[in-house]
């Protein structure tokens, strides 16, 4: 009799945990996940009144997620498409409170918010997107970042109106984070911002840009930097409805050609140090940047710039200074 209370009890407690695991089990079989993919694009397709469709959802042991082929629609308008998001993140690592991301890649995404934000419309498509990231710990606010890549990724951005948003005035948990990053790349980057209202046009493109170990640390206020390298880049700014005057004409500003180097960036309270290794840029006007190049540092007593030096096609400037 005892041995038969020992079992039933057994069973009682050991049942939630076998039907725990059983409904895992299914997520990996491919019938159920196409089930599920079914029943919860039709809710959500009538919970929002958006045409939303996925066609394949995979999930491969032990965490990796494979979505392919999603659209929401809200005629006349494509809301979001996405052709492929893998994500690939290790399990055990999970019960230890830390995350470790081996792969988050997103392929061929546009967007278009069309009536959804109130003043403004943002339009844009992101050919790829890569993040890899170990060392990422929840308990001790800790993130480590190993690698961001960012190419072919285009964005418009048309404010409808001058109309400002009330200011929060929520008060805020303090942020804590330590955050580090290894290595961020950009290629084939562009940003375009209208203003109606006052026919201001804003543009800028980024051919290159690369940035190597950036650390931030939210709760003591340090900021560092190793490397910045930017290439083939250009800046328009146009205001008004006018043609562009001959020579420099401050509502017509055209850049390109930039090319920017700085190393060595720290800044904690009064404490700051950077070098510009290179700086050369061209205007539509005819003003140009050969060279610049210079060291800065400062704390609490002193601002020293002990080599500052500017060339132009036609003129040499050097500066000292304390």
């Amino acid at each position: 009799m005892k041995r038969k209370w020992i079992r039933w009890v057994s069973w009682i407690l050991l049942t939630p945990i076998i039907l725990f695991v059983i409904l895992m089990v299914l997520l990996y079989i491919p019938p159920v996940q196409n089930l599920l993919r079914r029943e919860v694009t039709a809710y959500a397709s009538e919970a929002t009144g958006m045409q939303i469709q996925v066609e394949r959802i995979d999930l491969r042991f032990p965490l990796n997620l494979l979505v392919r082929g999603v659209e929401v629609i809200q005629r006349p308008d494509t809301l979001l498409s996405l052709e492929s998001l893998n994500v690939r993140v290790q399990a055990w690592p999970l019960i230890k409170g830390k995350v470790e991301v081996d792969e988050v890649t997103l392929n061929q995404v546009a967007v278009n918010s069309a009536g959804l934000i109130e003043g403004m419309k943002i339009k844009g498509v992101l050919g790829r997107f890569f993040l890899q990231s170990h060392g990422v710990d929840l308990s001790n606010e800790i993130a480590i970042i190993n690698q961001v890549d960012l190419s072919d990724t285009h964005v418009q951005l048309v404010m409808n109106d001058t109309t400002t948003a009330p200011k929060d005035t929520t008060a805020s948990a303090p942020v804590n984070w330590k955050v580090d990053l290894h290595a961020l790349s950009l290629k084939n980057i562009s940003f375009s911002m209208q203003l109606p209202a006052d026919t201001m046009r804003m543009a800028a493109r980024v051919s290159e840009a690369s940035i190597k170990d950036v650390s931030a640390d939210l709760k003591h206020q340090f900021y560092g930097l190793r490397s910045f390298l930017l290439t083939g880049t250009s800046v328009n700014y146009d205001t008004g409805n006018t043609q562009p005057v001959e020579g420099f004409d401050p509502s017509h500003i055209a850049l390109r050609d930039i090319r920017i180097g700085i190393d060595s960036v720290l800044y904690r309270g009064r404490n700051m140090n950077a070098v510009i290794r290179e700086f050369s840029m061209n205007e539509r006007s005819g003003l140009s940047v050969t060279s610049l190049t210079g060291r800065v540092f400062a704390d609490s007593t002193v601002i020293r710039i002990p080599d500052f030096r500017l060339l132009t096609p036609h003129s040499e400037m050097n500066l000292t200074a304390q």
